[in-house]
């Protein structure tokens, strides 16, 4: 899975390794964001995206400052993607440690 990048101010960022709280407010946001009034929505999309990010200078203000109105929601979507992928790895990882260490 690509790594998302983001060009701020005319600096490339990456995320750095996601924290568990990150997922569990991305799963809270999925779950909610159809409630979300539109006049906040793309700006509530840019917090999630600076919380995946992690690094100074990556913020919901920067993320709409430096970003084409069609850019926030496909940025959003990678960093889902790209956390779903982390996340679906280290649980493959562990089970299937569990399952050789059973067989043994």
């Amino acid at each position: 899975m690509e790594v998302p990048k983001i060009v701020i101010d005319g600096k490339e960022y990456t995320p750095s390794k996601p924290k568990a709280g990150v997922w569990r407010e991305l799963m809270e946001f999925e779950e909610t964001k159809k409630d979300i009034q539109i006049k906040d929505w793309l700006d509530k999309h840019a917090d999630i995206i600076a919380k995946v990010f992690a690094q100074d200078g990556v913020t919901g203000p920067a993320i709409i400052a430096n970003s084409n109105v069609d850019e926030v929601v496909p940025l959003y979507n990678k960093c889902f993607d790209w956390l779903v992928a982390i996340t679906s790895g280290k649980m493959a990882e562990i089970l299937n440690a569990g399952t050789a260490a059973a067989s043994k």
